[in-house]
């Protein structure tokens, strides 16, 4: 306890204050006047210096422990021991304090029921009350002092304990910056809440709606409480503020709070989510606890989607939705636009208003948290494909078997374990890595068992497309098909859309090996002239400035007449054409005459050119897409980001693949720099997804990688004399590498909130 914690304070239209079971209010006939009779109530051990302060339940001293020799703060009741109600009072109060172990929770050392008057012993905490400390502190340094909060009311709620009356007044700041909840005179558990039904429990203004009616105390009370307390520290006012505590009171019940945007325009919109949230009218709505109240902070800390969805802002959004869609068919009814576009609009509009699971929408975000999810997943699906693959000759038959079931055991469960724990972003990264390696385990087992294998099999054709150790078409039908029926399983359960990909995916193998097992293979190819490549390329260097500077005034036009006045059209056809120009010209030119790149004397008649000069004119392609690409971004408009996002497909595929081919033909005569280079370069493309949220440099990225891999053991059968060892070191590298990776994207969002709790602290200090 603190000097401060109790002293009397004016209650004005800001913290009206109401009164509760056993306030000053009602008269007491047993108020200790001296220190001298509080001495004589507590005994000899503890020597009282000075009163603290008063509040409804009882007084507080400033004490020391003749024993120990420590400061301690010592609660007395109002009312006799020997009164039941007071009895039970502080029982309540000291099972609240003594049963948690918690920093920002004020201690307690001692209960004494037997001394005419009840007593605690609690820690004695110096600082100030939580308004006073977080006057002058900047919104992010009481962001860290409210997660610290809101984080040991969670560990109340979760020993089954509410406590009744949050507010900044019975919240101490000590020394360190730390802050401390006391005064626990109104908490009770909420499993045995049939003893306090009465009504009038809190403060007003800070104190839940139900509150002020015959109820249980619940957690979601708690979590209102802390939203006044965050709506507080936005925007240094409360929420609703009135002349008397009824008129409070009345606001509470029946208006919305106003958003902290409106006062302090600073306020992030994920936070002022969050807050909204916390101070629903309706219990059902806000939070159900301060765990998950605080489990949305951890996720802005760590730069996720926050859950919150606060009502009265989707009921807004839900009308507009509403207007807008009504707009869409008046249009469409009226000729202004296509019925195509106008469902197409409907569509998007309610695919805007469907709400989505924050889980969902940060794992369609690329953070480094996310990708390095990816990335671990990607490198165990390789090890049990690729790996496997490679090193088939060099495993027993039960190894071959048993490695692919245990890993998709192991990451099957990691997955459904996090689900269950409503991790379920990170959930999303194990099931999708175990739908991918499935098919792989049945593979392997189909292949070591030979089911279907035989002539007594489902009667289909025999090819072998993918040589030693090889599947039959029938094989693949079946592993195929087991596959998608598991893709779809996991769709229900996760009810997320990544299954719809990946039963895609499925779908399409089932059919492709239908089609093989009927027999319906063939092969074809096609020559292009290099010339007609290189004057496709040339038309495109006039057409890329012209349709540049037509999208800028375009641009300019829409702006200054509006969208609806704005006709020209021009430059989307114009730099559609060149881009495709561009890509496609240069890619004939690069495959069938290279050597004009690099100007290298090669004979015109000889048609068969070096492959590695085939790979560096790709890359050199590579470099001016980029180039291309770059001039796009540099003003940004719908139609430069709708081309860009084109290029950014071929981008990387120019560069990765110029590389491969490098190493592939052993380019000028040696492999492992270009080995490394892809391996180096694929990773980067990874990583670069990241800022601009590039999702065609991850895909492409991950592809190359898988390909680098695979190089990797055939450069090892190649160039090694008993290459067994290093594809069996390369398989559980692979293996042990995607594992530790997946193990740190799910640990990378507590790191990011705990080291930017600690810096935002320091700035905090720092300013100081």
């Amino acid at each position: 306890m603190a000097a401060d914690q109790q002293s009397p304070r004016p209650h004005g239209a800001d913290a009206p204050t109401a009164t509760t079971p056993g306030d000053a209010s009602r008269p007491s006939t047993t108020a200790i006047d001296s220190i001298e009779a509080a001495q004589a109530l507590v005994g000899q051990r503890y020597r009282l210096e000075r009163l603290a302060g008063a509040g409804g339940m009882g007084r507080v001293f400033a004490a020391t422990d003749s024993v120990l020799g420590r400061r301690v703060a010592i609660k007395l009741l109002h009312t006799p021991g020997r009164d039941e109600t007071s009895r039970r009072l502080v029982i309540t109060e000291a099972r609240a304090m003594a049963g948690l172990r918690h920093p920002n929770i004020c201690r307690v050392h001692e209960v004494s029921l037997e001394a005419p008057t009840p007593f605690i012993v609690m820690d004695w905490i110096t600082g100030s009350d939580l308004r006073a400390f977080t006057r002058d502190l900047d919104l992010r340094a009481r962001l860290v002092v409210f997660t610290k909060i809101v984080d040991a009311v969670s560990s109340l709620h979760a020993a089954g304990l509410v406590h009744g009356d949050l507010k900044p007044t019975n919240v101490l700041v000590d020394e360190r910056g730390e802050p401390v909840i006391v005064d626990f005179g109104l908490a009770a558990s909420h499993e045995e809440g049939h003893d306090r039904t009465s009504p009038g429990g809190g403060t007003p203004g800070y104190a839940a709606p139900e509150r002020w009616s015959p109820s249980r105390p619940a957690p979601n009370s708690d979590v209102y409480s802390l939203g006044v307390m965050l709506f507080e520290l936005l925007t240094g006012r409360p929420p609703f503020r009135g002349a008397t505590a009824e008129e409070v009171r009345r606001m509470a019940e029946t208006e919305h709070p106003p958003l902290p945007q409106e006062i302090a325009p600073e306020t992030p919109e994920a936070i002022q989510r969050v807050c909204l949230v916390a101070l629903e009218r309706e219990p059902a709505r806000r939070y159900a606890d301060a765990g998950q109240l605080h489990a949305d902070l951890r996720r802005f800390l760590a730069g996720e989607t926050v859950a919150a969805r606060p009502s009265f802002l989707e009921s807004r959004f839900a009308e507009q939705v509403r207007q807008a869609t009504e707009r869409a068919e008046e249009w469409r009814r009226l000729g202004m636009i296509s019925g195509t576009e106008a469902d197409d609009l409907v569509f998007r509009l309610h695919a805007a208003a469907r709400p989505e699971s924050p889980w969902i929408l940060d794992s369609r975000r690329l953070t480094f948290s996310q990708v390095a999810l990816y990335l671990g997943g990607w490198f165990v699906v390789l090890a049990m494909t690729v790996g496997l693959y490679e090193s088939w000759d060099q495993l027993s038959s039960p190894v071959r078997i048993g490695v692919p079931w245990l890993t998709l055991a192991l990451v099957a469960a990691a997955g459904a374990f996090l689900h269950r724990t409503e991790q379920r972003r990170v959930s999303l990264g194990y099931l999708i890595t175990a739908a991918l390696v499935l098919p792989a385990a049945l593979s392997v087992t189909f292949r070591e068992t030979g089911w279907l294998g035989g002539p007594e099999g489902l009667g289909m054709g025999d090819a072998e497309p993918f040589g030693e150790p090889g599947l039959l078409n029938r094989q693949l039908l079946a592993i195929s098909s087991a596959w998608l029926a598991a893709v779809l399983a996991l769709r229900f359960v996760t009810a997320s859309s990544a299954f719809v990909l990946l039963g895609v995916l499925a779908a399409s193998s089932a059919w492709a090996s239908a089609w093989l097992c009927l027999g319906r293979y063939e092969a074809y190819e096609r020559v292009v002239d290099a010339e007609i490549g290189a004057w496709m390329a040339l038309l495109a260097v006039p057409l890329l400035p012209v349709g540049l500077v037509l999208n800028r005034r375009e641009e300019l036009l829409g702006r200054t007449l509006g969208i609806s006045n704005q006709r020209r059209r021009d430059a989307w056809p114009i730099l559609t054409a060149a881009i495709l120009l561009v890509g496609v010209g240069l890619g004939v030119a690069a495959w069938n005459a290279p050597e004009r790149y690099f100007f290298v004397p090669i004979d015109p008649e000889e048609w068969s050119v070096p492959e590695q000069w085939k790979a560096l004119a790709f890359i050199v392609n590579g470099a001016v897409l980029s180039l291309v690409a770059f001039m796009l971004d540099r003003v940004r408009s719908p139609l430069r980001v709708r081309l860009g996002n084109m290029l950014r497909w071929a981008i990387p595929t120019h560069f990765l693949g110029g590389l491969l081919a490098l190493e592939y033909y052993d380019g000028f005569g040696v492999w492992l720099p270009w080995l490394i280079g892809l391996a180096a370069a694929s990773v980067a493309f990874i990583l670069a997804s990241v800022p601009r949220q590039w999702k065609p440099f991850l895909a492409t990225g991950l592809i190359y990688l898988a390909l680098c891999y695979a190089r990797a053991f055939g450069r090892a059968d190649d160039h090694l004399e008993d290459p067994r060892l290093a594809q069996i070191a390369l398989t559980f590298f692979m293996l042990v590498l995607g594992g530790g990776i997946m193990a740190l994207a799910w640990r990378t969002p507590t790191r990011l909130v705990a080291a930017r709790l600690a810096r935002w602290s320091g700035t905090r200090r720092d300013r100081d």
